[in-house]
């Protein structure tokens, strides 16, 4: 860490107050080679050398680039107050989210959005209806936050309507209803060795993903989100997250969306009544030029 000194005493006058995000202790690891090549701490850099070292980052979050220069933008005023910063700028405060996504790595970020055609044929291959339920659920808007998705029943279901435990009705296609119960039914995990078959029974349970006998955690999260990694790297997928999974499945239905009521794309997010029907079910978007800069990309 350059200027180690300096910013360990930022990070622990910070942490007094705030909690620190580990975003920003990496932040200043990864920027330590480039601080040592232009000779001087990060909070001294130009804007332009600022925007190298997000574009250096390669993340495909643009979210990630404005909370991380958010934190910048704080560290670097707690310099400047402490006289340590020549020119007496915040070079920071002067990049918008216009240029920030710039900075980011959209081709990649698209390189996950994955079609519904792609997402059925990919887990047909699973084996475990319960995993495919996951991937499915979540692209047809199934939380895991809340312990919503672990708390689906098939009792739940009221012909193609889903009654979720937060309240929302959520229509699922016949796909994702035949692996409903088709996932009720199984009493067993199989893994996903490619020479070891191993199945481990599950607890019994009414909901439809169940805990393991002897296995895991009471931490629903991490289980669904271990199945959810250990999928990925069966399918070879390792580059989606749930949230892109999510995503794909809010642009599905954006498409839908624009297809019934006759508007673009674009509409279907700057249009407030038709906007608030995708984030009831997928959640808010929080900066709507900001999302078209990015998945906008592929409609």
């Amino acid at each position: 860490m350059y200027n180690e000194e300096r910013k360990r005493q930022y990070l622990d006058e910070k942490s007094e107050t705030a909690i620190i995000a580990q975003n920003l202790v990496n932040a200043f690891n990864d920027a330590a080679q480039m601080e040592e090549k232009y000779g001087r701490d990060l909070c001294e850099w130009t804007s332009e050398e600022i925007m190298n070292f997000y574009r250096y980052l390669s993340t495909s979050s643009v979210q990630r680039l404005v909370q991380l220069n958010n934190s910048l933008v704080a560290y670097t005023n707690w310099c400047l107050m402490n006289g340590l910063v020549s020119d007496n700028q915040n070079h920071f405060s002067e990049l918008k989210t216009e240029t920030l996504i710039r900075c980011a790595d959209v081709k990649k970020l698209l390189g996950t959005v994955i079609t519904r055609e792609q997402l059925l044929d990919e887990i047909s291959v699973l084996p475990n209806y319960v995993d495919r339920f996951i991937f499915l659920g979540l692209f047809e808007g199934i939380p895991v936050a809340d312990d919503i998705m672990k708390n689906v029943k098939i009792s739940d279901l009221d012909g193609d309507i889903l009654h979720l435990s937060n309240g929302n009705d959520i229509k699922v296609s016949p796909e994702l209803r035949h692996i409903m119960f088709q996932a009720d039914e199984e009493k067993t995990s199989i893994n996903m060795h490619p020479t070891k078959h191993i199945e481990i029974p599950y607890r019994d349970e009414d909901t439809i993903i169940k805990y393991k006998v002897g296995v895991g955690t009471e931490n629903t999260t991490i289980m669904i989100g271990g199945r959810f990694r250990s999928c990925l790297k069966y399918l070879g997928l390792e580059s989606m997250t749930m949230k892109t999974i999510r995503e794909s499945g809010r642009i599905y239905m954006m498409r839908h969306l624009a297809e019934k009521y006759h508007i673009t794309m674009e509409e279907t997010i700057t249009m407030g009544d038709i906007r608030k029907i995708h984030e009831k079910i997928f959640g808010k978007i929080q900066n709507s030029v900001t999302y078209l800069n990015t998945y906008g990309k592929c409609f």
